[in-house]
């Protein structure tokens, strides 16, 4: 699963973080303690949180979960992500945009045809 590039208002954002030994960057490997995720929403931080779940079975794969409390159409998450291997302090940020999931192209609600 990749991670999210535009999420609907009204939706959860998911995704998976894979962690990946240092030394070979192809063996999956556990962080020392359960990775964190950080949030800033229009390049201001938020007291918002990110579930984030060790896959059960399973060498450095987490789930991670975020639903935006207030979105708004336009709004830019930057999400961080930090994770402790070996005693050294990982991080990957990346973004995404909320969007109304009904928008055309004239700025104004238009209906879904099925």
């Amino acid at each position: 699963m990749k991670r999210p590039a535009i999420v609907h208002i009204g939706r959860a954002a998911q995704w998976v973080l894979r962690l990946f030994n240092p030394t070979d960057g192809v063996s999956p490997v556990d962080a020392d303690s359960l990775p964190t995720v950080s949030v800033r929403k229009n390049r201001s931080g938020t007291a918002d949180s990110v579930t984030v779940t060790k896959r059960s079975a399973t060498t450095g794969i987490f789930d991670c979960s975020y639903n935006p409390a207030g979105e708004a159409e336009g709004d830019a998450f930057t999400i961080k992500e930090s994770a402790v291997i070996g005693g050294t302090t990982y991080e990957n940020s990346w973004e995404f945009t909320v969007i109304a999931p009904e928008r055309g192209t004239d700025n104004a609600a238009s209906a879904q045809i099925h």
